[in-house]
């Protein structure tokens, strides 16, 4: 068994982001050390790629780590019978939108 396929989607997805990145990051530090800049510019220029690099490959994580949690955690409470569904009214034999149709459709849901 690989590593990659040991790793949680969340590390996944984070693993996924710097590798994404980490061309550009390099071929803009090859540019910006090999241009003949000070190094005041240099350090700044580094400090500042490689921030921007990582708070991106972090908040991709987040952003789409969260809304999955999310939507798994409502998906477990209503199958376990936790939370009302008002949106679904079965005595009038209908509910509101494409997802909650979806959610109270029967045999959707089902008690573990």
């Amino acid at each position: 068994m690989g590593l990659y396929t040991r790793m949680t989607h969340d590390r996944r997805l984070l693993l996924l982001g710097l590798i994404a990145g980490f061309p550009a990051v390099l071929v803009g530090m090859i540019l910006l050390w090999t241009g003949g800049y000070t190094p005041k510019v240099e350090w700044t220029l580094t400090v500042v790629m490689l921030g921007f690099w990582l708070g991106c490959s972090f908040a991709l994580q987040s952003l789409v780590v969260q809304p999955s949690q999310t939507i798994s955690n409502l998906l477990a409470a209503l199958r376990e019978g936790y939370v009302s569904r008002p949106w679904c009214d079965r005595n009038e034999g209908g509910c509101s939108g494409p997802l909650y149709g979806r959610l109270c459709a029967p045999g959707q849901i089902t008690t573990a």
